[in-house]
């Protein structure tokens, strides 16, 4: 009876205070690739990635934080994205993700992507598709060959703030079929076609600021759709 009382009060603690804490990974010192890194990494845990160029396509499929440290660059050799995000509940943060048809895709909800550079990419700098509830906040996306931030098929109740949307060669941000994001404090330049495209997409709040030069708001509405006016206000605010 008492060794019963033992293992039940044993079996107890372990519940109560879980001997598994999250871990922090390096690369390159404990794997020589990011997404080996993640690959052997449980869910929660912090992967830190050193400065230095890494030719790989990242699949991001697990709820970590993604750390760059003196800002590595993800090289996607011109092929699919260089940075993937397909499970929810991810952190990245401080990347260059560059060379791919997209430099960060997303797919999944509720991540945190922030400080990144997202430039030089085939089609978007960072693309979410089906994706909602995420925090894009501080990243440059520039010098994209079509958007620099695109929103695409429900995307909804995103936080897009203070990104840097400039000389890209379509739009600087596009909502399609997309609503209730949040853009505000974004700055957005010398981009090709609109600083900020709606398509099918309503009751979203869009803040622009006197750092916006290109103000230029462009909606496009199928025939026959009904429609609700989005919220755009233009905000000039002296320092």
């Amino acid at each position: 009876m008492m060794s019963m009382r033992i293992e039940f009060t044993l079996a107890l603690i372990v519940l109560l205070f879980p001997t598994s804490l999250a871990a922090t990974i390096s690369v390159p010192a404990d794997y020589t690739s990011i997404q080996a890194a993640i690959d052997a990494a449980q869910d929660g845990d912090v992967i830190e990635v050193q400065s230095g160029i890494y030719y790989e396509n990242v699949d991001i499929n697990k709820p970590l934080t993604l750390r760059g440290l003196g800002m590595p660059t993800v090289d996607a050799g011109g092929k699919v994205s260089a940075i993937d995000l397909s499970a929810d509940g991810i952190t990245l943060e401080g990347f260059v993700a560059t060379n791919g048809n997209t430099g960060i895709g997303i797919t999944s909800d509720y991540n945190i992507i922030r400080g990144n550079n997202a430039h030089a990419n085939r089609f978007y700098g960072i693309f979410l598709y089906e994706s909602s509830n995420n925090n894009i906040e501080g990243n440059n996306v520039s010098c994209n060959y079509d958007d620099g931030i695109g929103l695409d098929k429900r995307s909804n109740n995103n936080t897009i703030k203070g990104n840097d949307a400039s000389y890209n060669y379509c739009d600087g941000i596009s909502l399609k079929k997309s609503g209730n994001n949040s853009l505000e404090g974004n700055r957005i330049n010398y981009n090709e076609g609109r600083g900020v495209k709606l398509y099918s997409s309503s009751n979203n709040n869009i803040r622009l600021s006197a750092s916006t030069l290109q103000i230029i708001v462009f909606f496009a509405v199928p025939p026959q759709q009904s429609y609700n006016l989005n919220k755009i206000i233009i905000q000039i605010r002296y320092r």
